[in-house]
């Protein structure tokens, strides 16, 4: 007997409400995060912090399907090894990824706030949180 299994993807979400040119300002502290459109499932992200003029941290990000469709946020601080939080949870204008194996943070969630972005990473239980609200450049 021949067993034929069908793994069906669940579709993906939509994100592209993340897409576009955004920063956070406290002072003379700035974070700057971009994020492309959402194309093939994919969305490619970067992220520059700073104080004044000079640049302090950079990040590269991917938030892409795996094998089985599920979506997963790829971040690389500065030029390092990629580490993988799987999709969680997420309304219309919300997205959470999880890796509670991580160090900090194990959990990062984007939502929308009208016509801003909050972004708030944390431990997987949401203690330690963090947040960051973004406008949209112009």
């Amino acid at each position: 007997m021949l067993l034929l299994a069908l793994v069906i993807a669940a579709p993906t979400p939509d994100l592209g409400w993340l897409a576009g040119s955004w920063t956070a300002e406290d002072g003379s502290r700035w974070t700057q995060e971009t994020w492309s459109a959402q194309r093939g499932g994919v969305l490619l992200g970067t992220g520059l912090s700073g104080n004044g003029e000079v640049a302090k941290s950079f990040e590269f990000m991917r938030i892409a399907p795996d094998a089985e469709g599920r979506l997963v946020f790829w971040g690389s601080p500065e030029g390092k090894a990629p580490v993988a939080f799987r999709w969680e949870a997420g309304a219309a204008g919300e997205a959470v990824f999880v890796n509670a194996a991580h160090d900090y943070p194990q959990r990062i969630a984007y939502r929308r706030d009208g016509p801003a972005l909050i972004a708030t990473i944390s431990l997987a239980d949401g203690s330690r949180a963090q947040s960051w609200r973004y406008t949209r450049d112009k």
